[in-house]
């Protein structure tokens, strides 16, 4: 795409201040830093500011023109006005309007989208800046044992989220306050969606062990068995091994099945000077006696 009347190229870095006209007749009265164009059409434009900044004047011409600039951090539109959009450093995105209306959509599911008039000026947060500051929230409530407003931060965050980077391990704090605030089914499905889902392979194993020891102190054994024996089968060198073996060994200690036999013979192979396992199998051999 071209500007009509400054034919510079899209993504051209340009320090000072140029005029441009866009197809739609929206103008470019200024701009500073990386832009690219990426739609120039008669009823509409896409601008794409990548650093710096640029201010727009669109034309009140029609009730389909769509003009929006969009950064990392938030698209900005509009049908008619003035207004300047800047990408500051550190994931933030200010917008300040002269005429008319814009709208503005900070990046990120769910969140509320702007309207600013004008005189108006707002500075919104990228999705990983905004994020970020929640799961600093998430820490200070969490320290606080204010567990209501760790669950509340906990949605917030996976509601905004467009990325499972890390929404597993929020999810594993989401469950462990929900478990802590007596909501135990509520907690075993969140932990159930981290252990089969998008998340990294640690807190995959992390949410079937929290699993498992929720089950164990709600007095569901046998589903905490079944949890271990199903992390051992994902995760057979994983982190929580000698503790699935452990409980799977306790849990069958009465038991001479070939199967129960093996996981002794497994856990002693493995672990052969641990105190707690030596005592584990002492105690399973008493019994069987």
């Amino acid at each position: 795409s071209r500007f009509r009347a400054a034919r510079s190229r899209p993504g051209a870095d340009e320090r000072s201040a140029r005029k441009g006209s866009l197809v739609c007749g929206a103008v470019i009265l200024a701009r500073a830093g990386r832009l690219d164009i990426v739609t120039n059409q008669k009823d509409s434009a896409t601008l794409r500011l990548i650093s710096g900044q640029v201010t727009l004047q669109v034309p009140r011409r029609t009730p389909r023109l769509h003009v929006e600039v969009v950064t990392d951090d938030a698209r900005v539109w509009d049908r008619g006005t003035r207004f300047t959009v800047r990408k500051d450093a550190g994931g933030t995105t200010t917008v300040s309007v002269t005429e008319g209306v814009v709208w503005v959509q900070p990046a990120g599911r769910g969140r509320k989208t702007l309207v600013l008039g004008p005189g108006d000026r707002r500075t919104v947060q990228g999705e990983k800046a905004y994020l970020a500051a929640i799961l600093a929230q998430v820490r200070r409530a969490a320290l606080d044992a204010d567990l209501h407003r760790v669950v509340r931060l906990c949605e917030r965050y996976l509601a905004v989220a467009t990325t499972r980077r890390r929404s597993g391990e929020v999810r594993l704090v989401l469950a462990g306050a929900l478990d802590s605030l007596g909501h135990s089914q509520a907690a075993v499905r969140v932990y159930l969606k981290v252990a089969v889902g998008g998340a990294s392979s640690v807190t995959r194993q992390n949410a079937l062990a929290y699993l498992a020891r929720l089950h164990a102190r709600s007095g569901r054994r046998r589903h905490a068995t079944s949890t271990w024996r199903r992390l051992l089968a994902q995760f057979p060198n994983g982190m929580h091994v000698r503790e699935a073996l452990l409980a799977i060994v306790r849990a069958h200690c009465h038991d001479t099945t070939s199967g129960a036999i093996r996981l002794q013979h497994e856990l002693l192979r493995r672990y052969p000077r641990d105190p707690e396992v030596i005592e584990t199998l002492r105690k399973c051999d008493s019994r069987r006696k």
